[in-house]
């Protein structure tokens, strides 16, 4: 995994696409060792919460808004295992305070959904650890849950601001 979110990185660092970054990792896993990875990739803007989840054999996220749950993603076995499978590539917005919890496939399942649902509180920290709570250890458990926090917006900026 380490290798594989590094070798990601560093494409997407020199310059690639995310879609592109993303097939050529699976090609080059399937090259070396026969490794497959599964990729959970949140690529949005830190200024408008706005865009985009690339997901390839990942186990479904979940959006948690003030009033609803989307369910992001669907279910699907890592790269490599089926060649015709493309990375999934979903327009997500954190823009309003929006909780984006990303499982693997031993968190994920009905519990991690029920966690999201009925957790009321802000922290992603605390929804992450609702999340591992619930259901059995038999697998890897990892929850990632990430939260932008919203600039309260002050009016009509006219000029650039002066540096203090």
């Amino acid at each position: 995994s380490a290798a594989a979110v590094e070798l990601l990185s560093g494409l997407i660092r020199a310059g690639f696409d995310a879609q592109d970054a993303l097939r050529m990792l699976n090609g080059l896993d399937i090259l070396q060792d026969g490794g497959f990875t599964t990729v959970d990739l949140l690529q949005a803007s830190l200024v408008t919460g706005e865009g985009f989840l690339h997901k390839w054999g990942a186990a479904p996220s979940d959006l948690k808004t003030a009033r609803r749950v989307t369910v992001l993603g669907t279910a699907a076995p890592p790269p490599g295992l089926e060649r015709a499978r493309r990375p999934e590539c979903l327009r997500v917005s954190l823009a309003e305070g929006e909780m984006l919890a990303l499982v693997s496939d031993g968190a994920a399942g009905e519990a991690a959904e029920q966690a999201v649902r009925a957790y009321g509180g802000l922290s992603p920290r605390e929804l992450a650890a609702a999340i591992l709570a619930g259901g059995a250890a038999a697998d890897d458990r990892t929850a990632a849950v990430v939260r932008l926090r919203p600039i309260p917006r002050r009016g009509r900026e006219t000029a650039c601001p002066r540096s203090r």
